[in-house]
């Protein structure tokens, strides 16, 4: 990188890429893991380990779908921020991250107060029975709550890495995992509130992480820098029209999470809830298989962005090649 923070004009396009990917790809891993301790954790809950992991399972859609609207402003918004800060103009890409952080709040609002009244009758629906429907209401509705931390630990980080600072971004999901890990144990078992602890772990840990993002986003370290909450509705319809893709890829995830739930629930006989339960676990393997390449594609993402907007074409054209074939060479090996 040349002198200016983020400059990514300048540098070997790969080596770029591998520079603010392989610190994304650890952090992620780290998230996937600890979430996984925090399933270990609740499938060892005694007698009703089970139930509560198949109650967590029903509750997969709709944390599902709250991620993706992080993806849709990370997606977009960090793309486009990017984009402006390689064009010069770092001003727009502070009315970008300052439109996408307000539309997170928005949403993460609206997320909480919907999804918590209606938490009852959709968790039904998605395969949760008269034994896993309480585990899953304990669990959701403590979750929702922290909705919004969810919302800006997940959307803004994308904010911090495509600056050239993905070792802060590191942080945020090392941060958060590291005190999850810590309160499990003391929510689940020494406090013995089960799966509500496991939530509210979450939960904390989320808020830890979304006020490690802001405090940096706030600070004098990055150049494009949060100052104040703004809905610029251009920019926003722009973001949105971006972070679509990325947005669509989550939302038919969890509709194809719920499909799944809903149909082991109608023709899973007397182990219904037990599968439900096993997928949980599924799609946790899925998600460490999927590890590496969203390193490499957001890596990507910020240094094709930014040469995109400086009219480096040749190194646009660099980094789509680099990322194709790292991700084919990846997704081949991993399967």
């Amino acid at each position: 990188m040349s002198g200016k923070q983020g400059d990514f004009s300048q540098g070997k396009v790969s080596s770029l890429i591998l520079r603010l990917g392989l610190p994304i790809v650890l952090a992620e891993l780290v998230h996937v893991l600890y979430n996984i301790v925090d399933r270990m954790y609740i499938g060892h809950m005694g007698d009703t380990g089970t139930d509560a992991l198949t109650g967590l399972g029903v509750c997969f859609p709709l944390i599902t779908l709250i991620g993706a609207f992080a993806n849709l402003c990370s997606t977009g918004g960090a793309t486009l921020s990017t984009i402006a800060r390689g064009e010069g103009d770092d001003a727009r890409a502070e009315r970008i991250l300052s439109t996408a952080f307000t539309f997170l709040l928005l949403v993460g609002g609206f997320l909480t107060v919907t999804l918590f009244a209606t938490a009852p009758l959709t968790l039904k629906v998605l395969g949760g029975d008269e034994v896993s429907l309480p585990y899953a209401l304990d669990y959701f509705r403590i979750y929702v709550v922290g909705t919004i931390p969810v919302l800006i630990s997940l959307g803004m980080n994308a904010f911090i890495n495509s600056q050239g600072f993905p070792r802060i971004g590191m942080v945020t999901v090392i941060l958060g995992a590291a005190l999850n890990i810590v309160l499990d144990p003391l929510f689940i078992y020494a406090l013995d509130m089960g799966v509500r602890g496991a939530a509210l772990a979450t939960v904390l840990s989320q808020s830890a992480s979304a006020f490690w993002v802001l405090r940096f986003l706030c600070g004098k370290r990055p150049p494009v820098r949060l100052r104040r909450l703004r809905l610029d509705l251009p920019l926003l319809r722009s973001v949105m029209a971006l972070g679509v893709t990325g947005f669509t890829f989550k939302i038919t995830n969890s509709i194809t999470q719920a499909i799944v739930n809903m149909v082991l629930k109608a023709w899973g006989g007397p182990l219904s809830s037990l599968y439900i339960g096993a997928m949980s676990l599924i799609y946790s393997m899925r998600e460490i298989m999927s590890l590496p390449i969203n390193g490499v594609t957001s890596g990507g993402q910020s240094v094709m962005s930014y040469n995109y907007g400086a009219k480096q074409y040749r190194r646009v054209s660099e980094g789509i090649r680099f990322v194709l074939l790292g991700g084919l060479v990846i997704n081949t090996f991993m399967w």
